[in-house]
C-alpha cells in the first residue's frame, strides 16, 4: 500500500506518498545505499542539503537488510525509526507481516499496531496503478 502523510513537523511542505518494496540483492548494504538509491534520487532531481527534513522530490532509505543489525556512522539497520513512524512500520507489516525487526526481538505487527496512523492515507487506487506499471518492467 502507498500513504499520502503529511510531512513531520512542517505543515508548510506539501505531503508525502511513503511505501515500502522488497527487492533481493548481493550487493552490500552501504554500497546499496550510497551508490544505488542516492544515484537514483539524483537521477529523479533530489538535492541533498544541510537540512535533511528539507522538501524533495524522493527519499530512499535502506531500512531493513535481511537479519543483519548494523550501527555504523551512516547506516543503521534495521532503522530504529521503525518504531516510531507508522508510515515504515505499517507497510513493512503489510509486506512482511511475520518479520521480527533484527536486533530488537519485536515483530512488526506489534509494533505497527501500537503506532498512532494518524494523517496516514491509504491510496489504493495509486498502489494498484503502481503494481501495474512495475510488472511491465
Amino acid at each position: 500500500m502507498v500513504y499520502r502523510t503529511d510531512a513531520l513537523g512542517r505543515p508548510e511542505q506539501q505531503p508525502y506518498y511513503n511505501c515500502v518494496v522488497e527487492i533481493e540483492t548481493d550487493v552490500p548494504p552501504a554500497e546499496l545505499k550510497h551508490a544505488i538509491l542516492r544515484r537514483i534520487e539524483k537521477g529523479l532531481g533530489r538535492e541533498r542539503m544541510e537540512d535533511k527534513y528539507a522538501p524533495r522530490t524522493i527519499d530512499l532509505d535502506l531500512i531493513v537488510y535481511g537479519d543483519l543489525v548494523l550501527d555504523a556512522q551512516d547506516i543503521k539497520l534495521p532503522d530504529p525509526e521503525i518504531l516510531e513512524r507508522a508510515f515504515l512500520a505499517i507497510p513493512l507489516f503489510e509486506l512482511a507481516p511475520d518479520l521480527v525487526l533484527p536486533g530488537y526481538g519485536l515483530r512488526i505487527g506489534e509494533i505497527a499496531e501500537k503506532l498512532p496512523q494518524g494523517g496516514m492515507k491509504p491510496l489504493r487506487d495509486y498502489a494498484l496503478l503502481l503494481r501495474e506499471k512495475v510488472g511491465r518492467c
